[in-house]
């Protein structure tokens, strides 16, 4: 038999993640987007927010295993490239001046 390829619900699923810390102008929180029947090849959004501010302008965002450049606060990432990494627990936010802040996922 075939395999198929995978595909999300037919509603939108979103991903919350945050740091651990909440130093203003350090904590950050990203969401991540999986719009209905996105399937490999499908674009993710995510944007990133800091603790008072609106968006984390530059940085590297890292969620299941790939590092993911941020321009004025968004990102992407494919939707095979984030179900091939979703047992990567690690998630961060590094700084363009190389200092890293943890994160994690978030269960509203």
């Amino acid at each position: 038999p075939k395999a198929e390829a995978p595909e999300s619900p037919d509603e939108a699923v979103r991903f919350v993640f945050a740091s651990v810390s909440e130093r203003p102008g350090r904590a950050w929180r990203a969401e991540l987007t999986v719009p209905p029947k996105a399937t490999v090849g499908t674009m993710l959004d995510i944007r990133v927010t800091g603790l008072g501010i609106d968006a984390v302008p530059e940085g590297v965002f890292s969620v299941a295993g790939c590092k993911i450049p941020l321009q004025d606060g968004k990102g992407g990432i494919l939707f095979d490239l984030f179900l091939g990494g979703i047992r990567n627990a690690a998630v961060g936010l590094t700084r363009p001046d190389g200092s890293v802040e943890c994160g994690r996922l978030m269960f509203l």
